[in-house]
C-alpha cells in the first residue's frame, strides 16, 4: 500500500483527514452550550489546517525526521487511537439516543472503517468529490431552515441576543405532549430558577429535592397521569426513565442561560474563559499541524494556491454551517438546555422546525448522511495511521482490523465523552510532535524529551479526572497541554543549548 506522504501537498486532502464527525459536530454543540466562548472553536478549526499548509515546506523535513523516532510514532499512534475511539463512541451515542442499542452503532461504525480502508482513495478528484458531498449534505438542511424561518443568521443572532430569557414556546413538544428525558441525562437533576406548574403526561415516580429550613429534603412521589406538581426556585427534580412531563408555556427553561445577553457574552468565568481559549487554540493548532503530518509531511512542497483557496472555502463553509446551525437551535429549540446539549438533539433541529412529516425526516436524514460521509472520508485514515506507526505496511488491513475492534471494545466498556477524547488526542500530538517541527536541525535528546512529554501529558490528563483534580485549575484539567507543553519546550531548548556548548572548542 502506497503511503500518502508520497503525494503532493493538498489542502483538500488535509481537510478530508481533519474534519472528522467529532470535530464537525463539536462546532454547533460548543456554540450552543457556551455561546460566544464556543466561537473560538470555529476560529481554531479554520486556522489550524491553514497554518500547517502555510508552513509545510519549511517543516516537512523536521516533521518527517521526528516521525522516525520511536516515541514520536508512539505518541501519534496513541493520538490516532483516541480519535478512532472518540468517533466510534460518537456513532454509538447517536444510536443510543435514537432508540437503537449502543453496541449496534459502534459495530456499524467499525464495519464502515474496515470497509473504508479497503477502498480508501487518495486521488485529488476523489477527495474533492467526497468533500463536496459532505458539505452539500450539511448545507441543504440549513438552507431549508432558512427558507422555513425567513430569517437570515444575522436576524436570528439579534433575536437571541435580545431575548429576556429562554422560554418554553407554546408549540414546544415539552408543552403540548410532554417528553421524557433522554437515557443519557435521565439520572441528572433538573434545577429550577422560577416557579413551574408541571403536569404528568404519563404515570410514574419522580423525586423532588427542596430546602426545608436548614436541611435538604429529597421526597419521592408516585404520580398518576394528569396530576400536577408545583416546583419553586431552587427545587430540583428527577423522574424515572420514560416518565413524561409537561411544562407551562412561557416559563423559563431550566438550566438555560439567564438571557440572550449572557449567552452572547460567553458563559464561562473570565479567567477560565481566557485560559480555556488559549488551551483550545494551542490544542487544535498543534493537532492540525501534527496529526495529519504522517500523511502529508516529507514532500517538501507547498500546497498550490488553488488547493489552498479550495480548502479555505471548505473550512469557512463548515465553520459557518456550525455557527448558523447553533444560532437556529438556540432560537427555535432552546429546550436543548433541559436535556443537555448533545449532537443527536442538534441533528434533530429540522424536525423541531418542520414538525412531523416527510420534509423533516428527509432533512434530518440528509444531515446524518453528511456526518456519515465525514466519517467515511476521515476515520479510515486514523486506522491507517495506527498501522503505519508500527511500520507494518505489508499487512495494514489486518492491523487496522485489530485496532478498530480494540477501539470498539473500549468504546463499549468506557463512557468517556467523545469531545474530551478528541481534545486529549489533539493535545497529545501538539505536545510531542509540534515542538519537534519547530526545530531547525537534529536534536540529540529529542526522543527522550518526547517520551517525557508523552508521560507528563497523559499523567495530567488522568489526574485531572480523579479526586485529586481539586488541586489543579479547571483549565489545566480540560487542557493538560497547558502544563506539559512549557516543560517540553524548556527541556528541548536547554538540552539543545547544552549540546551546542559541549561541541564548542575550549
Amino acid at each position: 500500500m502506497r503511503d500518502v506522504s508520497d503525494q503532493p501537498a493538498s489542502a483538500v486532502r488535509l481537510i478530508r483527514l481533519w474534519l472528522t464527525p467529532v470535530l464537525l459536530l463539536a462546532l454547533p454543540t460548543q456554540v450552543v452550550a457556551f455561546g460566544r466562548d464556543g466561537l473560538w472553536l470555529a476560529l481554531a478549526v479554520v486556522s489550524g489546517p491553514l497554518l500547517f499548509l502555510a508552513t509545510q515546506s519549511r517543516d516537512g523535513a523536521s516533521s518527517q525526521r521526528g516521525l522516525n523516532m520511536p516515541m514520536a510514532r508512539a505518541a501519534l499512534a496513541v493520538s490516532a487511537f483516541m480519535h478512532l475511539w472518540a468517533n466510534l463512541d460518537l456513532i454509538g451515542g447517536l444510536s443510543r439516543d435514537w432508540g437503537l442499542p449502543r453496541w449496534s452503532g459502534v459495530a456499524a461504525a467499525a464495519l464502515l472503517v474496515l470497509g473504508g480502508v479497503r477502498w480508501y482513495s487518495r486521488s485529488e478528484g476523489a477527495s474533492q468529490g467526497w468533500t463536496l458531498i459532505m458539505v452539500g449534505a450539511l448545507a441543504l438542511p440549513l438552507a431549508l431552515i432558512l427558507g422555513k424561518t425567513n430569517l437570515n443568521p444575522v436576524q436570528v443572532y439579534s433575536q437571541v441576543s435580545s431575548a429576556s430569557a429562554f422560554r418554553f414556546a407554546p408549540e414546544s413538544v415539552w408543552v403540548t405532549e410532554g417528553r421524557a428525558r433522554s437515557a443519557r441525562h435521565v439520572q441528572d437533576w433538573i434545577e429550577f430558577s422560577e416557579e413551574h406548574r408541571l403536569t404528568m403526561a404519563s404515570a410514574g415516580v419522580i423525586r423532588l429535592a427542596y430546602s426545608e429550613g436548614n436541611r435538604r429534603v429529597i421526597e419521592e412521589r408516585s404520580l398518576s397521569e394528569g396530576q400536577e406538581l408545583v416546583v419553586r426556585p431552587g427545587d430540583r427534580l428527577r423522574a424515572d426513565p420514560g416518565v413524561r412531563v409537561r411544562f407551562e408555556p412561557g416559563r423559563r427553561i431550566p438550566q438555560a442561560p439567564v438571557n440572550g445577553a449572557a449567552w452572547t457574552s460567553g458563559l464561562l468565568p473570565s479567567t477560565q474563559s481566557l485560559l480555556g481559549q488559549l488551551g483550545l487554540a494551542l490544542t487544535l493548532f498543534g493537532g492540525a499541524m501534527t496529526l495529519p503530518s504522517f500523511f502529508l509531511s516529507g514532500t517538501g512542497n507547498r500546497a498550490a494556491r488553488s488547493s489552498m483557496a479550495r480548502g479555505s472555502v471548505v473550512l469557512l463553509v463548515v465553520a459557518l454551517w456550525g455557527q448558523c446551525w447553533a444560532l437556529y437551535a438556540a432560537r427555535y429549540a432552546p429546550e436543548l438546555y433541559l436535556e443537555g446539549v448533545t449532537a443527536s438533539l442538534l441533528l434533530q433541529l429540522p424536525a423541531v422546525l418542520f414538525h412531523q412529516g416527510w420534509l423533516s425526516q428527509s432533512a434530518v436524514a440528509v444531515a446524518v448522511i453528511g456526518v456519515l460521509f465525514a466519517f467515511l472520508q476521515s476515520v479510515p485514515a486514523l486506522g491507517l495511521t495506527l498501522a503505519a506507526c508500527l511500520d507494518r505496511r505489508e499487512r495494514p488491513t489486518l492491523l487496522v482490523a485489530l485496532f478498530v475492534v480494540g477501539a470498539g471494545v473500549v468504546a463499549l466498556r468506557e463512557t468517556v465523552p467523545w469531545w474530551d477524547l478528541a481534545l486529549l488526542g489533539f493535545g497529545l500530538t501538539a505536545v510531542t510532535l509540534a515542538p519537534l517541527m519547530t526545530l531547525s536541525g537534529p536534536h540529540p535528546f529529542a526522543n527522550r524529551v518526547v517520551g517525557l512529554g508523552l508521560a507528563l501529558y497523559l499523567s495530567l490528563g488522568v489526574v485531572g479526572r480523579t479526586s485529586v483534580a481539586g488541586w489543579f485549575p479547571s483549565s489545566m484539567m480540560n487542557f493538560p497541554l497547558l502544563g506539559a507543553l512549557p516543560v517540553v519546550l524548556i527541556l528541548l531548548l536547554v538540552t539543545a543549548r547544552l549540546q551546542r556548548k559541549s561541541k564548542q572548542p575550549p
